[in-house]
């Protein structure tokens, strides 16, 4: 008697979980649908919409947090996409691209510590000189100007900088690509600029433009300056 309650109880159970399962299917299958109209139409709310429903099924479908990341950079959501990148390191932390999104994430809502973090490792992990360049902005933002200083110098001295690109943010959702040197140049100009130490300003904007003639933020400033 007991041995057949116990068989009817895990007939029950098996039914029951091959119900959830082919509920959970149901769902994630709707969410995709949902998900290739939103592709279509580029509704990038729906897409997160549907993607945040799949993932409640498939917790540890990294493909499906990079890509909600890139949504949430894409509507300047940088807190979710924080939060996203941070989880899609606990799925796998040596995953480089999560540690660049969570790292350019926690600089996009000043949390320095952890950006520097990041970018220390994936300069380590990488040798790019960009990541030690974003190592010296997060030193700067912390106040550490002589380390920030210190890093900007040996990317300034390391011939690769010529050949690296640094992508500048101009507007939601659109870059441009400068030369890292380039870019050191004129981040080191506008913290000359903050010290109100306006002819030192003026030297590194122009020694931003040898190397970019086209970088106009470099030119604004160089105009404003010298007026």
């Amino acid at each position: 008697m007991k041995k057949s309650i116990i068989l009817v109880l895990m007939l029950m159970a098996l039914i029951s979980c091959n119900s959830k399962s082919k509920f959970q299917e149901r769902i994630i299958a709707h969410n995709r649908q949902v998900l290739d109209l939103a592709w279509k139409t580029g509704d990038v709310n729906t897409a997160i919409a549907s993607i945040n429903g799949m993932i409640i099924y498939d917790t540890s479908n990294i493909g499906l947090y990079d890509t909600l990341a890139s949504l949430y950079m894409k509507v300047e959501d940088y807190s979710s996409a924080y939060s996203v990148s941070s989880k899609m390191l606990k799925i796998d932390s040596t995953n480089l691209a999560a540690l660049e999104k969570f790292a350019s994430n926690a600089a996009k809502i000043n949390q320095s510590k952890e950006a520097l973090e990041a970018y220390t490792e994936l300069y380590n992990k990488t040798k790019k000189l960009v990541f030690l360049y974003e190592t010296g902005i997060q030193n700067y933002n912390m106040g550490g100007v002589d380390a920030g200083e210190k890093i900007m110098n040996m990317v300034l001295s390391n011939p690769e900088s010529l050949n690296e690109v640094y992508f500048f943010q101009i507007n939601k959702n659109q870059y441009i690509q400068v030369p890292l040197i380039s870019m050191v140049y004129y981040f080191l100009g506008t913290f000359e600029e903050i010290k109100n130490q306006k002819s030192n300003a003026i030297d590194l904007y122009k020694k931003s433009l040898e190397f970019a003639p086209g970088f106009f933020k470099a030119k604004e400033r160089l105009e404003v300056l010298e007026k």
